[in-house]
């Protein structure tokens, strides 16, 4: 998921197009769902090197991502929202 999103996200700052990260970004690949942490990103108050931060080798579960993208917000209403924004998770 983070190879996915991170990728598309630098392919964006160098090779810009109308669309955003999004257009390099197929956010429903497969079932790991690159565009949960584009979503994440796009919350004010959480910062990409703060999503890598979360991927710590004890977050091995989609429910310890969600909580460790909780610690990096206020928002984590925000967070859940993104999580729910796609429904075909394993």
């Amino acid at each position: 998921m983070w190879g996915n999103y991170f990728s598309a996200l630098c392919m964006n700052q160098e090779m810009p197009r109308t669309g955003g990260v999004g257009f390099y970004l197929n956010e429903n690949r497969d079932w790991f769902n690159p565009g949960f942490m584009e979503d994440v990103d796009n919350i004010a108050d959480v910062t990409t090197p703060e999503i890598f931060s979360s991927l710590v080798s004890n977050t091995n579960t989609f429910d310890k991502l969600i909580s460790q993208f909780k610690t990096k917000t206020i928002n984590d209403e925000q967070v859940d929202k993104a999580f729910t924004n796609y429904t075909d998770w394993p």
